[in-house]
């Protein structure tokens, strides 16, 4: 049996972690984990100029940088292994001593809380094909279930960010983005917040087969789909005395709707748990333009069958997410005993710490 290991700080400090996180490893139609095929960024920083070209595959990935391509057949569940170290599967990486006790953060710091989507762009060749600029359309997000933010429900499972490949889909090559927005300096100036949201993405290079070509998808520029101002942008996570978040709107175009059958990709992922089923209530519409459109509101509200799949050999830990409510540093609480350490109890003013 393995040992825990709890990581204080100081040692996350000296391996040079900061909390970010980074896309190493596809998991598509055959299985397991494949590099060849990912665009890797030179580092774990995360996008935070929402016009930049790197807001569509990372920084020096908007051209290529994988060695191959990876076959995925339309209809087909994939997954995206994200990792803090990109070294280290998540599963094998050292736990964090928290006020409640040890948790995992492996796939991202337990500080960086937000959603997740997943979107796909048509192109001659994967291989070359610039990922900055139009095409791109979503299919698949997740904000949050229960007040549980979908970085949170990875973390804690130690689970890929899953979705599924739509079957009316054209043949042929894709980029496949996966993209985690974590909101932990994204609170307004007026409480101290710094209006910064971060964005960790990354693209692999993807051939599709079996897919029918009859379905149609909106479209959206990215970068361009979001901007500060976009509603989900500018959210605080340091005030929520329970640790669990409502309201959180959806951002970007609406998820693909696979016509043949009307299947609808989740708009929420399921809670910590190795599977939860549900059917589907009322599928939305597909769309029926291919032209780009502006960000949309959220889709059509549905409940889908989906799930969270741990990474193999991953435990399954019972922390339940929360805001640490004691400096990790050991400082007192002091007067404001019973109130986050950021507290104006503690600090004599209503402020956020910033976290990188």
């Amino acid at each position: 049996m393995k040992p825990s290991f709890i990581v204080t700080a100081v040692a996350l400090l000296a391996r040079g972690v900061f909390g970010h996180t980074v896309f190493t490893h596809f998991h598509g139609t055959t299985g397991g984990g494949d590099t060849s095929c990912v665009r890797r960024p030179p580092n774990t920083n995360p996008i935070t100029d929402l016009a930049s070209a790197a807001m569509a595959c990372n920084v020096g990935a908007d051209n290529g940088g994988a060695s191959g391509k990876c076959t995925v057949r339309a209809g087909d569940s994939v997954g995206f292994e994200w990792r803090t170290d990109s070294r280290v599967p998540a599963k094998d990486y050292p736990l964090k001593n928290t006020p409640k006790g040890p948790t995992p953060i492996g796939v991202v710091d337990d500080s960086h809380k937000g959603p997740c989507a997943v979107y796909m762009k048509k192109v001659d060749n994967a291989a070359n094909a610039q990922g900055s600029g139009s095409g791109w359309f979503k299919i698949y997000e997740s904000t949050l279930v229960d007040g549980v933010f979908c970085t949170d429900i990875l973390r804690l499972s130690n689970a890929l960010e899953r979705c599924t490949i739509p079957k009316t889909i054209a043949n042929g090559d894709y980029l496949l983005r996966a993209e985690l927005l974590t909101l932990n300096n994204a609170g307004s100036y007026a409480i101290g917040g710094q209006e910064e949201p971060q964005f960790y993405v990354g693209c692999a290079q993807i051939t599709v087969t079996g897919g029918t070509g009859t379905g149609n998808a909106a479209t959206v520029s990215i970068p361009g789909y979001v901007n500060k101002k976009t509603p989900g942008m500018i959210f605080d996570i340091w005030n929520s005395p329970s640790g669990k978040f409502s309201g959180y709107p959806s951002f970007g175009p609406p998820v693909f709707v696979d016509a043949a059958g009307g299947v609808v990709q989740a708009t929420t992922t399921t809670a910590p748990a190795p599977a939860t089923t549900s059917s589907v209530v009322a599928p939305a519409p597909a769309p029926t333009t291919t032209s780009e459109v502006p960000p949309a509101p959220a889709p059509t509200s549905v409940t889908v069958t989906t799930s969270v799949v741990p990474t193999a050999g991953a435990p399954t830990p019972s922390v339940e997410p929360t805001i640490p409510d004691t400096p990790t540093d050991g400082r007192p609480r002091g007067k404001g005993k019973g109130k986050p350490w950021w507290s104006k109890e503690h600090t004599g003013r209503r402020s956020m710490p910033r976290r990188v």
